[in-house]
């Protein structure tokens, strides 16, 4: 579900505990709102208030947590693919097809990671992928020396880490916001509305 559709389905549920609170004040017994009445809804508001603000805090600490996580990874994944590229071209022009996959890969990850509006990016599978394919290719190289065995071993260690680092990165692009708390936050919204209805209603005289 996208962002417009929850922001909506919230807008609805509080603008619909609002009209209900309205409703409620024309059917609620005079005897029910006192001041006494008043005073203990405001208290319960206060305690609602509390419990908002600390829902909200987590949900804040949550997000921010999950920025800084992506911008550390992406960041880290760049400097390697950068780093990867250089030491294919020192291989030499054996790696070249390899290196024209790395750009399909990176472009393939970002498309999956910020998909545009009337993109379709392909499944995650487990095998088949265009990184599995840039992987056997590498793993194919036939090094004609030491210089260039030892620079396939490291590129395969390389490629290893950046493809860690791509599923982690493509896991968190799916949203880190808990289902349950966002339906905390909307029940606390929800049970505020006619709570706020009450505690500004007119003291009825005691007859």
């Amino acid at each position: 579900m996208n962002v417009l559709a929850i922001s909506a389905i919230v807008f609805g549920c509080v603008f619909g505990a609002a009209l209900l609170g309205f409703w409620l004040r024309t059917v609620v017994p005079p005897e029910h709102l006192g001041s006494d009445s008043k005073d203990l809804i405001k208290l319960g508001m206060g305690a609602i208030a509390t419990m908002s603000a600390l829902v909200l805090g987590l949900l804040m600490a949550s997000a921010k947590s999950s920025y800084d996580a992506d911008g550390q990874g992406l960041a880290e994944r760049s400097a390697k693919v950068v780093l990867l590229d250089r030491m294919l071209a020192h291989y030499g022009p054996q790696a070249q097809e390899a290196r024209v996959l790395l750009k399909v890969v990176i472009a393939d990850t970002i498309e999956r990671i910020w998909p545009k509006a009337d993109s379709h990016p392909p499944p995650l599978g487990p095998s088949g992928s265009r990184a599995d394919v840039l992987y056997y290719e590498i793993e194919q190289l036939a090094p004609k020396s030491d210089a260039q065995r030892g620079l396939q071993t490291q590129v395969l260690a390389l490629t290893t880490e950046i493809a860690q680092t791509r599923l982690l990165m493509i896991g968190h692009s799916y949203g880190s916001t808990a289902g349950p708390l966002l339906v905390v936050v909307v029940f606390v919204s929800r049970s505020r509305s006619p709570a706020l209805v009450f505690s500004r209603l007119p003291t009825q005289p005691s007859w």
